[in-house]
């Protein structure tokens, strides 16, 4: 069953993107996932069941979370600019919540 796990960090996107690089290597690194793709969200149970993840992906990670959808879209094209060339982005992001926060930055894994 897909599951969503929080491990959601808070703070400026500057004080935890280092972290936040790390934590996204260490689920997404082979052996552990066949592909992951990075995201935003401001309902990430809502977002999980959406027919372009169910099927695809098995799990869902929460990593960051944040009343500023600034500061959110800043991590998220940090993030995806790292993992470029391995993570299953098409775009740097940009897509993302359309409502009221908090705002939740994830990753999704595909099972291996």
């Amino acid at each position: 069953m897909p599951t969503v796990t929080y491990c959601d960090t808070a703070g400026w996107p500057r004080s935890v993107v280092r972290t936040l690089i790390a934590r996204t290597s260490a689920f997404a690194r082979s052996g552990r996932a066949r592909g992951y793709k990075i995201g935003i969200t401001n309902h990430p149970e809502a977002r999980f069941s959406l027919p372009d993840y169910r099927g695809w992906y098995s799990r869902m990670v929460v990593l960051y979370r944040s009343s500023s959808l600034k500061h959110i879209r800043e991590l998220e094209r940090a993030l995806v600019e790292h993992h470029r060339h391995e993570s299953d982005n098409i775009r740097e992001g940009g897509g993302g919540p359309a409502g009221k926060g908090p705002y939740y930055l994830y990753i999704v894994l595909r099972k291996q």
